[in-house]
Parts: structure tokens; C-alpha cells; sequence
């Protein structure tokens, strides 16, 4: 894989990580400081969890290691800016 595209899938990889525990220590201060939680919140814990469970099991297994030409959508997304 080229160094430059691992890079940038690396730090994409890590900023939705950081995105995703952000959000569940948002999600659990708004349930624990202000009493308020709902099935939306739960869905978001949810979401959250899958996704760092998923990372860390692709991790684990060494799954980002091999050169995978689906990285390049990523690429792509970033440079069209679609969110």
C-alpha cells in the first residue's frame, strides 16, 4: 500500500476512534449529570461500541496490514469532502 494512502487511512481510522469515545463519554455524562437518556442514545452507544469493537478486532487480526484497494474510496471520500 502506498505509504501516503496508509497514512491517511491510519488517521482516519483514529479520528473516528477519537470521534466515537467522544461521543460515549458525551452520551454518559448527559445520562449520569443531567438524568436524560433515550433510544436515541442508545442507538449512538451502540453505534459507537460496534465500531470500536470492530477496530480492535481488525487490529487484533492484523487486517489493515494487507494491501486492500478499498482504502482508496476512502481517498476518494476525503477528497470530495462528502460526509
Amino acid at each position: 500500500m502506498h505509504r501516503i494512502l496508509q497514512e491517511s487511512r491510519d488517521q482516519w481510522l483514529d479520528d473516528v476512534k477519537l470521534t466515537a469515545t467522544d461521543t460515549l463519554k458525551r452520551v454518559k455524562y448527559k445520562a449520569e449529570k443531567l438524568g436524560q437518556f433515550n433510544a436515541e442514545d442508545d442507538s449512538v452507544i451502540n453505534l459507537c461500541m460496534g465500531y470500536l469493537y470492530l477496530l480492535s478486532m481488525c487490529q487484533e487480526n492484523e487486517l489493515f496490514v494487507q494491501d486492500e484497494p478499498s482504502w482508496y474510496l476512502i481517498k476518494n471520500i476525503n477528497e470530495e469532502k462528502i460526509h
